[in-house]
């Protein structure tokens, strides 16, 4: 590099501090608390600082977009934030005119995390780094120079932060030289206008401006689109942003936010993350402006899950006093009675919410084939099913679930269900619920159901090119009526159109035929198809627990844990309250 050259240094990735000292992480970086390990195989930041220092270059220009968060915990949304350490690594004297500009621009603030920009697949700093060098952060003399880009991108990584994920990031720089602010980083032609050739327009006339929306609308309508699209996340930043902008209007977004709340919620119970749930769900009741019933149904039944009872019925008794003429409640509250063995009061529950709807379902309910419940429950699953194949699977579980709190006896859509939530790639949800389908005292789906859905499914599959997906879909139908050879068959055929079937492996890895090696073999090839899927590991780890090997399934949980980015984290709560102990019923598993 000549001495008048621009030096430019960007550095996205990981940075981690150790006993004050600041290093930036090349991929084979040794991570522990060796100190002389760890600068041996990482870079420090003060000697990189050292070598720019006995270069002698005049103009040095530092992009770090590298304090996001320690490798260790996962990316992108740890607590990891930017420290002294780095700033002070890179602190420049300036003692003379020799360097002309010396400047480093960091991802974010002393104090604050920098965040993946998840859309584009690089960080918010980084990528408005880019759009501001290709032109974005030009003056009017058509320079992008060190002053404009910094002041492009500090105007947009917190906007746009803000607006995706709720969070803050505020970029900024240290710069010093002479004239350093000065320093043009890139050209880009300017139009000019020839005033003799230049046509004359008319002058536009003045239009009545059309009312203004409120400051958070706008962000309130985009909540509401992303909500309707499942987009659960998205809709709870923007009504949390919309509040912050519109405090007058905040009353109509909290509406909306509480019930994102409470459908993020019931999307965390379908993939038995009960400890999620629950705090979305307690998120919802805080937020909403007026008392709601089905908030504290929601939670009194995910207490009841975690085997809270005192605070289940306390949610029980909330929802009542809200709404005395519900009868769900009453039995719902009639079934922590009877957990809790007070069965005199779970009686009296149960008659209560008979007398309000003769058709609730109650534990000494007995619904016979041709009752209208049964027939609603069968037209359930059928339209379920016909989601199911069209690849809704969302719709399907909603459907399967209704089906299932009018009769909680019938096996056929808990196991509907779990083939649905298997395609979602809910994994403990799958697990869950053919587990409660096998306390139901039916080991297997229904036979009647079972040859009405596979002449669905066969037709299915003749009816169109063949597919991956659609031999999936079936195998899992057998698999749910324990038609282990036909499951198995299928798969094979399925990853024989598709060697890329991620699922495909993680469902063939369950039958016993297989053998040990064979079956380790498929979720190996899972494993490394999805090496970012907490889910591949986490099935790794379930089935090596299940062959007795503990100390080889650990690695695996612990991986699963540390690539989960819930908020409650769904593995290892999981992993807790099952006590590491994970056994489910699959009927063509190992072990049944």
């Amino acid at each position: 590099m000549p001495r008048d050259g621009l030096l430019l240094i960007s550095f996205a990735g990981h940075g981690i501090e150790r006993d004050g000292k600041a290093f930036l992480l090349p991929t084979d970086a040794q991570l522990n608390s060796d100190i002389n390990l760890l600068e041996d195989t990482a870079l420090p930041a003060e000697r990189i600082s050292n070598l720019i220092k006995q270069s002698g270059i005049k103009q040095v220009l530092i992009l770090l977009d590298a304090c996001r968060s320690n490798p260790e915990t996962g990316r992108g949304f740890s607590e990891q934030t930017l420290t002294n350490a780095y700033t002070k690594s890179f602190n420049f004297e300036v003692r003379n005119n020799q360097i002309t500009a010396f400047a480093v621009l960091y991802a974010t603030g002393k104090g604050q995390k920098a965040y993946e920009y998840r859309e584009k697949k690089q960080g918010y700093f980084s990528w408005a780094l880019v759009e501001g060098l290709k032109g974005k952060a030009t003056n009017e003399k058509g320079e992008v120079t060190l002053s404009s880009l910094l002041k492009f991108v500090q105007e947009f990584v917190p906007k746009q932060v803000s607006l995706d994920i709720g969070k803050q990031q505020v970029p900024f720089a240290v710069i010093e030289g002479y004239k350093a602010d000065e320093l043009v980083l890139a050209v880009y032609p300017v139009q000019k206008v020839n005033s003799q050739t230049a046509e004359l327009k008319p002058i536009p006339q003045p239009t009545p401006e059309p009312p203004k929306p409120s400051p958070g609308e706008d962000l309130a309508l985009r909540g509401v689109e992303k909500f309707n699209k499942g987009d659960f996340n998205g809709a709870i930043s923007d009504f949390l942003y919309a509040i912050d902008l519109d405090p007058k209007n905040a009353t109509n977004y909290k509406v909306a936010l509480a019930k994102s709340y409470s459908q993020r919620a019931i999307s965390k119970y379908q993939q038995a993350n009960y400890e999620g749930a629950n705090i979305d769900i307690t998120k919802a009741i805080e937020t909403s402006p007026q008392p709601d019933t089905a908030f504290y149904n929601i939670r009194g039944v995910l207490k009841t899950e975690l085997k809270q009872y005192d605070q289940a019925l306390a949610d029980f008794n909330k929802a009542i006093e809200i709404n005395p003429n519900l009868a769900i409640l009453y039995s719902n509250r009639g079934n922590v009675y009877e957990r809790n063995g007070e069965k005199k009061k779970a009686n009296q529950d149960y008659e209560k919410a008979k007398q309000i709807d003769p058709n609730i379902f109650t534990p000494n309910t007995n619904y016979k084939k041709d009752s209208p419940v049964m027939k609603k429950v069968s037209d359930l699953i059928d339209e379920g099913y016909t989601k199911f194949n069209k690849g809704d699977y969302d719709g399907a579980i909603n459907n399967f679930t209704y089906a299932i709190n009018l009769n909680p006896k019938y096996e056929a859509p808990y196991y509907l269900r779990g083939n649905a939530k298997i395609l979602k790639e809910f994994f403990v949800g799958f697990f869950t619920d053919y587990e409660n389908a096998y306390r139901t005292g039916n080991t297997r789906l229904n036979e009647d159901v079972y040859k009405i859905l596979a002449i669905e499914a066969t037709k299915t599959i003749e009816s169109n090119p063949p597919t991956a997906i659609n031999y999936l879909k079936r195998a899992l139908l057998f698999i749910a009526r324990g038609d282990c050879g036909k499951a198995k068959k299928d798969l094979d055929r399925a990853i024989e159109l598709d060697q890329n079937l991620y699922l495909g492996y993680v469902v063939r890895s369950t039958f016993n035929e297989n053998g040990i090696k064979g079956r380790l073999k498929d979720l190996d090839k899972a494993v490394s198809l999805q090496p970012n899927s907490a889910s591949a590991y986490f099935i790794r780890g379930w089935f090596r627990e299940q062959l007795g090997k503990s100390k080889e399934a650990a690695p695996d949980y612990e991986k699963a844990i540390q690539l989960t980015q819930e908020d409650s984290n769904l593995l290892s709560l999981f992993l807790k309250r099952t006590k590491g102990q994970v056994s489910f019923y699959l009927p063509c598993n190992l072990n049944n």
